[in-house]
């Protein structure tokens, strides 16, 4: 028992010929404590990757959730505004252009408020342009085809004073915005044409 205990591992010093002692246990003990287990690494490495994997499923499935109540409360919308728009008497391209986007885009609104308080204007401009190009040039033309084969069609057609409302405040935005940038002047300048829109559809709009 006396002669396990006093093994010692001995090295050669660097600077001499002598010898130092350790102690062998001491040796055994301090690799062990320093040196990851194989499983332990393996074991980290993954971790990672299945967190990675579980949010984006979760990021997945929120956004199936939300895109169902928004598609939800956007019909809920559609045919609760019908009779107040009747009872108002308001125009039908008064309601389809102004009033229903701008009662449909607050998230959206709020969205871009946040970014413009963190001063990402280049996202606050293309989040901007994006959403009424998408509608524009995509949902439209979907909406217009998926209507052949329903028992109703649906006709993209606009009066003059719609078209030339739509042509003045496209060239506007894309003057004022070709820059990158928007000063309090050219936010307040939006502001109004797009009041001075909503009133020339409300007063002569189909």
């Amino acid at each position: 028992m006396a002669d396990e205990k006093g093994k010692q591992a001995t090295t050669p010093s660097q600077e001499g010929g002598e010898q130092v002692a350790f102690p062998e246990g001491n040796l055994s003990k301090d690799a062990g404590e320093h040196t990851p287990s194989p499983d332990k690494s393996v074991s980290q490495a993954a971790t990672p990757q299945q967190e990675h994997k579980t949010s984006l499923w979760r990021a997945v499935l929120l956004l199936a959730v939300a895109t169902a109540g928004v598609a939800v409360l956007s019909e809920v919308l559609v045919g609760s505004i019908e009779p107040v728009t009747e009872a108002l008497h308001w125009r039908p391209s008064f309601v389809g252009l102004v009033f229903i986007p701008l009662i449909g885009g607050l998230p959206e609104y709020f969205n871009t408020i946040s970014m413009a308080l963190d001063k990402r204007m280049n996202m606050v401009l293309a989040a901007s342009a994006g959403s009424s190009i998408q509608i524009a040039l995509l949902m439209a033309p979907i909406l217009v085809l998926v209507s052949l084969v329903m028992p109703k069609r649906l006709d993209l057609v606009f009066s003059v004073v719609e078209l030339a409302v739509l042509g003045l405040a496209t060239f506007l935005f894309g003057e004022i915005t070709k820059d990158g940038e928007l000063v309090w002047l050219e936010g307040f300048l939006l502001i109004l044409l797009y009041t001075m829109m909503g009133a020339t559809i409300f007063l002569f709009g189909s």
